[in-house]
């Protein structure tokens, strides 16, 4: 693995950059932009959006460059051109959804669809347990770690701070354990991405949006991760990495769901949009996700290196942090 180096994250940070430049102008010039502020999210003016978009692009231009400077043969999964016509067709669908809203139904059966087929790309047979078991549940847990990676893209940098600790965690696991996946490779690509959007163009005050076009291509991504490592490792708790999304939106789908709405209906009641709401700035969120995404991944190094007692310490702090947020609902 000599090709992920710091030549090579250097050059994809440089890349990164000109392409979301280029994007963000382009997407500027044909007013792509999001003025909906029917949350009270205090928008402002209308913002660029969708810059998510090259993402993808980026995503095929590095890929092809590793693919073609060094064989991963060894590391990439079985029928990986699946991973990517799923990718490229829900991110392709998530734009024109950003443009022009989409039956969120028709969304929803496309992703099962897409993420049925991707199925092949990961180890199922590696857990002991009934094959169709193991097909249902998996689909189930990736289609919701999409959503759920949407969900909470309602702050500025908050689901790219999320998605890039993530992608830290995996890439200090597969250096630690000297066992390389296809999800490293995706981790080296991705977290030059997440730098340079959440750095340039999505740390508050945000000047673009990486819209449902960004968050489900994070999230198909994020979703592959945390079952790629379940099943190659059989490390169930790489779900402390993506915890507080996890805890955050299940509570709140569950109570959304139990009070009669649909799970995506835009209500905006998720933990971390209570400060904005109620007066805060972007600002806040950001830098407590980050503060609490830094903790949450050390006590996870911790878990790795001596007892798996230590997610005790991720599952406390992220409902500390909900309980926090929580807090500010009484604010006037």
């Amino acid at each position: 693995m000599n090709n992920l180096n710091f030549f090579n994250f250097s050059l994809f940070l440089i890349v990164s950059f000109i392409v979301m430049k280029i994007s963000f102008i382009i997407l500027k010039k044909y007013q792509i932009v999001d003025n909906d502020d029917s949350l009270k999210l205090n928008l402002g003016k209308p913002i660029v959006t969708s810059l998510g978009i090259s993402f993808l692009f980026i995503l095929f231009f590095n890929i092809s460059y590793l693919l073609f400077t060094k064989d991963f043969g060894e590391i990439l999964p079985n029928r990986f051109y699946i991973f990517f016509i799923s990718i490229f067709v829900l991110t392709l669908l998530s734009f024109k959804d950003d443009i022009k809203d989409i039956d969120p139904k028709i969304r929803l059966i496309v992703q099962l669809i897409f993420v049925y087929f991707s199925l092949t790309n990961l180890e199922l047979q590696n857990l002991n347990l009934p094959l169709k078991l193991i097909i249902f549940l998996t689909l189930v847990v990736w289609v919701y770690l999409i959503n759920i990676t949407n969900f909470i893209d309602g702050s500025d940098g908050h689901c790219g701070i999320h998605a890039l600790f993530l992608m830290i965690g995996i890439l200090y696991v597969s250096y630690n354990e000297n066992i390389y996946y296809f999800s490293t490779l995706l981790a080296f690509i991705l977290v030059p991405i997440l730098l340079i959007f959440l750095i340039f163009f999505n740390r508050p005050p945000a000047i673009s949006f990486m819209g449902d076009t960004g968050s489900i291509f994070l999230g198909y991504i994020v979703g592959y991760m945390i079952l790629e490592r379940i099943f190659m490792q059989k490390d169930f708790f790489i779900i402390s990495l993506f915890l507080y999304p996890i805890l955050d939106c299940s509570i709140n789908l569950i109570k959304k769901t139990i009070n009669g709405y649909y799970p995506w209906a835009r209500l905006g009641d998720y933990f971390f949009l209570i400060p904005i709401k109620n007066g805060h700035n972007h600002k806040k969120v950001f830098f407590i996700s980050i503060v609490y995404n830094i903790t949450n991944l050390f006590f996870y190094i911790m878990q790795n290196n001596y007892s798996k007692l230590f997610f005790i310490c991720n599952l406390v702090i992220s409902l500390i942090l909900i309980f926090y947020y929580k807090s500010h609902k009484n604010e006037k």
